[in-house]
């Protein structure tokens, strides 16, 4: 569902209640979440997480675009905050769409595994039919478009969840990585 056929189900100034819809281990439980969102099972978003240079011909690759090495790890967390999924086996250099497209989770979502319900991102992923995400900032249609501003709205208040947990990855310590031929 496209940000346009959304519109027409926003509930203005409404509480959404959801069920999430399986009780398959990579899913999440069948427990009633209140979200602004409606139809969201989760919120994703990646989070840099500190570690040593891994050395070697690959460890440029997770030097990220801050200029330290990192993995960049997938979250996917519930309302009620709950890690439903995470992805930690990429380099700080790869970009979050790109752990999306190539996590089994986005595979489950193409086959419809999880009904009608969506996740929400930031404006780093792709808009699409099972993960929508705020327009861009600098969209210069939203200041003058109430259901613009509404759908902003609800998505980055749902969006706050992430946050939320992210705020904890401080608490990690860091990753040391050896070279593979090291015991």
């Amino acid at each position: 569902m496209g940000r346009h056929r959304f519109f027409s189900a926003l509930p203005f100034n409404k509480t959404c209640v959801f069920s999430s819809p399986s009780t398959s281990v990579r899913r999440p439980s069948t427990s009633a979440t209140t979200v602004k969102f409606p139809r969201t099972i989760g919120a994703i978003d990646c989070t840099h997480v500190k570690i040593q240079s891994p050395g070697g011909e690959l460890s440029e690759a997770f030097r990220n675009r801050k200029g330290w090495f990192s993995l960049n790890v997938q979250t996917i967390s519930s309302a009620n905050l709950k890690v439903l999924n995470v992805v930690a086996r990429w380099a700080g250099s790869v970009h979050d769409q790109t752990i999306f497209q190539n996590s089994s989770v986005r595979q489950e979502f193409e086959q419809v595994w999880y009904g009608q319900y969506i996740l929400v991102g930031d404006s780093g992923y792709a808009n699409t039919s099972y993960l929508a995400t705020p327009y861009t900032a600098n969209n210069p249609d939203i200041a003058n478009n109430q259901r613009m501003q509404v759908y902003q709205s609800l998505i980055i208040r749902t969006r706050n969840v992430v946050a939320s947990i992210r705020s904890t990855k401080t608490s990690f310590p860091r990753i040391g990585l050896r070279h593979a031929h090291e015991h």
